[in-house]
């Protein structure tokens, strides 16, 4: 449990956390996430991609809500960015930024609907949907780092633990996009 919320509850949690800040005035976009940008953390994993060879790379993995990519302004510039109706019982999708396609597909190859996984037996769980812009996560400096996301209430598919043991549930970061400065959220 994290602040006495089990995983099973951290849903409920967040669309109470993002009800109160679009509450405020002035508060535009609520991104939630497991790690934000600048934040010098993130988690990585293997990534397979269905039909095709092992290229052995690893990719930093990001959870977040459908308010994320806008509240960080990152843009989405093919397919979309995650909608509220991409729930937990909702099939696996991703976006992935621009490091990841060059990676992963050859030129010219469409990634959108291609499947992917953090396991040659999860291959599936995940259909892209979506292409962000390159964005700088742990370091200014740091180029070329290839980044999936996934919608932040959702599972792989595969996943050979509960969802009681899934600690990847947690958010751990919250990036408010304002329309103006908010003195009030200081108080």
């Amino acid at each position: 449990q994290s602040a006495g919320y089990s995983q099973r509850q951290v849903g409920d949690l967040y669309r109470a956390i993002e009800d109160r800040f679009h509450a405020l005035p002035g508060v535009m976009k609520v991104g939630i996430a497991s790690y934000t940008p600048m934040e010098d953390n993130n988690n990585g994993w293997g990534v397979y991609v269905q039909g095709k060879p092992d290229p052995n790379l690893n990719s930093s993995y990001i959870k977040a809500n459908a308010e994320y990519f806008d509240s960080v302004g990152t843009r989405v510039v093919t397919g979309r960015g995650f909608t509220v109706q991409d729930t937990a019982m909702a099939p696996g999708v991703a976006v992935v930024n621009e490091a990841f396609v060059h990676a992963y597909f050859k030129p010219g190859e469409n990634p959108i609907g291609q499947h992917f996984g953090n396991s040659q037996e999860g291959a599936g769980d995940l259909e892209i949907v979506g292409i962000v812009e390159d964005t700088a996560y742990q370091s200014a400096t740091w180029k070329d780092h290839r980044m999936y996301f996934v919608p932040l209430m959702q599972r792989p598919r595969s996943a050979k633990y509960t969802i009681d043991e899934d600690e990847n549930m947690y958010a751990g970061g919250i990036v408010l996009e304002t329309s103006r400065p908010v003195p009030e959220m200081e108080e």
